[in-house]
Order: C-alpha cells, then sequence, then structure tokens
C-alpha cells in the first residue's frame, strides 16, 4: 500500500472520530445515544470517503480544477453584482431609490447569480490555455501531464523506433512516460532471461536518448498505481483521464484502446504507411531464404523487412530470383507481399523437360 493510500485512510478514520467528538461536545450533559452517533459517524465517513474518491479520481487535474472554479466563481459573482448595479441605477430606477428597485428584483438575484457563476465557471474550464495571457501569473494548465499529448508504452520504447520519429520533428506535444511503464522495464532488464534482459536494457536506453533528446519533451510521470496492476489497462485509463494518444506496437493494446474509444498511434502502421507502395504487376529481386508454409512456396525479404512469398520458389532457396508482384496484404503486425517467378525462370524450368521429350 503506497503512503499516499495510507494518508487516505487516515483522513477517513479521523473524519469519523471527530464527528464523534463532535457529537460529544453537543450533547452536554444529555446521556449518549448510540444511534445519533452512529448516523453522526457514518455522515463523516461517507463525506470524507466521497472527498477521498474526487481526489483520487482526479488526482492530475484537482488543483488546476480547484483554481479554475474558483477564479471562474469570483468572476461570476463581480459579473452578477454589475448586472444587479446597472439595472437597479439605469434600467428601472425606482421613486424609492436604489434599494427599492433593488428588492423588487430580489427574487431573480440567486438565478442570475447561479447563471452567471456557471457560465463563467464553463468558460474558464474550457480556455484555461489561454487565459494566462490574461491573467499572466495564474496558469490553469497542467504543466507535468499535457493533455491531449502522446504516452509510450514499453513494447514501443523496446521498439526503439519512436528515436527516429522524433528526429523528425513530427512530435510536436511532450511524451509521456508513466512510472508503471519505468517499472515493467526494470522488471524486464531484471530478468533471468538473457534475450528479455537485452530488450529492456535496450529500453532503458531509449528512455534515457529521448531524455537527452532537444526535440523532445519526456515527461516522467508519478501515479499511485500499485506494481502488481495491469499496465497496459491502466494505459488506457491515463489516456482516458488526458484525452491523450498511445503510441504502442502492441497487437492486443491497440485492440483495447480502440474499443475503449481511446485514440492509439501503431509504430507498425505508421511504418506501414510510410513504406513504398507496391504494385501488382512491378518485378523485384529477392533472396528465398526458406521454404514457405504451402507447397512449392518459397519465403523472402525486401531491405525494409517486408516478407515476400514466392509461389513455386522453393526450389531456389539461397538464391536470388526475379519475381513478378500478385498483391500485398497490410496489417498491423506488418505488411506482406506475394509474387510468382517471373517468366524467365518458367522458360528454364520447362526447358530440361522439352529437351528429354525430344531425345
Amino acid at each position: 500500500m503506497s503512503m499516499r493510500w495510507l494518508l487516505r485512510m487516515l483522513f477517513v478514520t479521523f473524519a469519523t472520530v471527530f464527528a464523534l467528538l463532535a457529537y460529544d461536545a453537543v450533547r452536554g450533559s444529555d446521556p449518549w445515544d448510540m444511534q445519533i452517533a452512529a448516523i453522526y459517524a457514518a455522515l463523516a465517513a461517507v463525506t470524507a470517503a466521497g472527498i477521498v474518491f474526487f481526489e483520487a479520481r482526479f488526482q492530475h487535474d484537482l488543483a488546476r480544477g480547484i483554481v479554475a472554479i474558483a477564479f471562474g466563481l469570483a468572476a461570476g459573482l463581480m459579473v452578477t453584482c454589475l448586472v444587479i448595479a446597472i439595472v437597479v441605477v439605469f434600467v428601472m430606477p425606482s421613486a424609492g431609490g436604489a434599494y427599492a428597485a433593488f428588492r423588487s428584483i430580489q427574487m431573480y438575484v440567486p438565478l442570475i447569480m447561479t447563471a452567471l457563476c456557471y457560465l463563467s465557471v464553463t468558460l474558464v474550464l474550457q480556455t484555461k490555455d489561454d487565459f494566462r495571457f490574461l491573467v499572466p501569473y495564474i496558469d490553469f494548465s497542467h504543466r507535468g501531464q499535457e493533455e491531449g499529448g502522446y504516452i509510450l508504452d514499453t513494447s514501443a520504447i523496446i521498439d526503439g523506433r519512436i528515436l527516429d520519429i522524433c528526429s523528425t520533428n513530427v512530435i510536436s506535444r511532450a511524451l509521456t512516460i508513466p512510472d508503471f511503464v519505468l517499472r515493467e522495464l526494470q522488471q524486464i532488464a531484471d530478468s533471468p532471461d538473457r534475450l528479455r534482459r537485452k530488450r529492456g536494457r535496450r529500453g532503458l536506453d531509449v528512455v534515457r536518448n529521448l531524455q537527452k533528446d532537444d526535440q523532445v519533451r519526456v515527461i516522467l510521470l508519478q501515479t499511485d498505481v500499485p506494481e502488481r496492476c495491469e499496465v497496459d489497462m491502466e494505459l488506457v485509463a491515463l489516456a482516458k483521464r488526458t484525452n491523450g494518444r498511445i503510441i504502442t506496437n502492441d497487437f492486443n493494446l491497440n485492440k483495447v484502446a480502440q474499443i475503449e474509444g481511446m485514440k492509439v498511434v501503431n509504430i507498425n502502421d505508421l511504418a506501414n504507411a510510410l513504406k513504398p507502395v507496391v504494385l501488382p504487376g512491378e518485378t523485384l529481386t529477392v533472396t528465398i531464404l526458406r521454404p514457405g508454409e504451402e507447397a512449392g512456396q518459397g519465403v523472402g525479404y525486401l531491405d525494409d523487412g517486408t516478407m515476400v512469398v514466392v509461389e513455386q520458389g522453393r526450389e531456389y532457396i539461397n538464391q536470388s530470383v526475379e519475381i513478378v508482384i500478385t498483391g500485398s496484404i497490410q496489417t498491423s503486425a506488418g505488411r506482406m507481399v506475394f509474387g510468382k517467378l517471373s517468366d524467365r525462370y518458367t522458360v528454364e524450368a520447362h526447358e530440361p523437360a522439352a529437351e528429354q521429350a525430344r531425345g
């Protein structure tokens, strides 16, 4: 249990005890009524628990939200006083003076005040980032966690291509790396498995290189997420709170985030979108490296790593052949190209059979 949650529990406990002490002070010399005391304690506990829930749910936006609401209420009250003064003095002057005019509209004052305060608070919350220009010493925006920014997943950090993406200056907002993602990287780096340990250390190196990059701002976000909590679900919850976009390579996280209505940047999709388009009918030279899953198929790769499945290419393993593209498939897991041997190889394959027939 984190220290913050311990303090929250102590707050609820102290609120309950304080309610009982307040009841003891109020009752005077009367004997204790256990039902009333229980009601006092229950109301205090429920109120304190509600405050704790509100603080835990909106902990990252609580401070700026309170400041924005307070500023909006103050502005609404000032506008209300100004409107009432204008109405009393200029719009409907009374023979009995300003006080008599105010008495005539007194019943409408709460409605006017509520409407203007609501509009003021709404305006401040919707334009909180622009109010810094009007009020230089008040900043309603959250500098530790930027709304609408990018949240890095563990897989995207280990992948490492985020460094190349940042070097192109297409990332205009801060990159947020939550502490539970760093913990997962540390656990992978401490893994007894050599391959996982290498991947974890690579991820930590990527984080350090991102921090050194002057072209991008990296935020290491502190949260209250327990160590055993599911990282993917916390990433989705964090993206919901901040209206951010998750950068990931994880196919399952991509689908879950889309189901939750969140925007996801899949690095594989981005890489596929930037690959040169291979059209059916084009010819390519590819080296057949291994047999395919179907009979007679051979598998090779383009320079960018795209898999190429060649029909009747199994007999040309470890050879470079010319193929004709017949189609391609693009998915979140990557792109796959299909092709067949060019006519030259087909003719060469039939020539020995033709010579045997003539012989």
